[in-house]
């Protein structure tokens, strides 16, 4: 039943955040196809192993595919934020005869290479608004971690922090941290950083040990899910932040292991990526979106108006 209710929770964020965009999906469906009627193929770029943490995302496309006749071709890497192999996937996918790229790119300079490469490939660029794309489906990165931050401040201004930076070289994460950090550091808080990959965050023993900071941010989905498991199984008491949210998220969110978490409208994200690619592939301007977000606690949970439809048995 509790693993129920957190997938219903997320969807009804999801939803909620979907709505802010629903005038950009109701746009017209002219100019979503080539003149010649062709099926347009597009490939799909993550920038982990799985879709595990993009499924939301992955709905979305598949929703606007489907409507519009497109066909999706959606890759992965065998090594998590490698941006060699990602580059090499984007060259390989263009050489196959992709129509159009998505891309959530490991580091900005992927994209930005493959488009002075291939300037005649339209690529479009999630998470991040990496230089050469024809657009950029993502939320204001540094207005995301800004809030974050006053979330933070609002619990309490902490002594410790520490920020987790688990994604390279992705610009994405990077501004979010960045932005964090200096709200944080304006109210007195003493913030570090430190390097580790999300899949590092379990094994790192010596990283949940150091009871000296009293506040963990981590800025994606996959790492704050991690974090949330090792805090659980070790009954650690700090403060944990995140962004992103899937059923074990909404579940942490919940028995508050995790304090927060903001949440980007994923699936919307989804969607407008693959429609703005049928209009850059139909020759028409791809239009960049900047994507809402949402602070989202568990408490919050409690307040919904439709707490009785959504969960009509305990």
């Amino acid at each position: 039943m509790k693993q129920r209710r957190a997938t219903l929770v997320q969807l009804l964020i999801l939803g909620v955040l979907g709505a802010a965009v629903l005038i950009s999906l109701m746009l017209p469906s002219s100019g979503l196809f080539t003149s010649s009627g062709e099926v347009v193929e597009i490939s799909v770029i993550f920038r982990e192993v799985d879709a595990v943490h993009w499924e939301n995302t992955k709905m979305g496309m598949e929703q606007a595919a489907q409507e519009a006749g497109a066909e999706l071709r959606f890759l992965y890497l065998t090594r998590p934020n490698d941006a060699e192999e990602q580059i090499e996937i984007m060259r390989r996918e263009a050489v196959r005869g992709a129509q159009a790229l998505i891309v959530i790119p490991v580091s900005d300079a992927c994209v930005e290479t493959l488009s002075k490469e291939q300037s005649d490939l339209p690529i479009i660029s999630m998470e991040s608004c990496a230089p050469g794309a024809a657009a950029c489906i993502a939320p204001d990165q540094a207005a995301l971690g800004s809030a974050l931050a006053q979330e933070i401040i609002e619990d309490g201004i902490p002594n410790q922090v520490l920020l987790l930076d688990t994604a390279k070289d992705n610009s994405a994460v990077t501004q979010r941290l960045d932005a964090a950090q200096a709200a944080l550091e304006e109210q007195g808080a003493d913030v570090a950083r430190m390097k580790i990959s999300a899949e590092e965050i379990k094994a790192q023993s010596f990283l949940w040990g150091q009871k000296v900071y009293d506040t963990v941010v981590v800025a994606e989905p996959f790492a704050a899910q991690e974090a949330a498991e090792k805090k659980a199984e070790l009954g650690l008491s700090q403060r944990l932040y995140g962004v992103g949210i899937t059923g074990a998220i909404a579940l942490a969110l919940e028995d508050e292991t995790i304090s927060a978490c903001a949440v980007i409208g994923e699936y919307a994200s989804g969607y407008l990526a693959v429609q703005q690619a049928l209009r850059a592939v139909s020759g028409e301007d791809a239009q960049s979106q900047t994507m809402p977000f949402s602070i989202v606690r568990g408490e919050d949970f409690n307040e919904l108006s439709s707490q009785k439809l959504l969960f009509p048995v305990d």
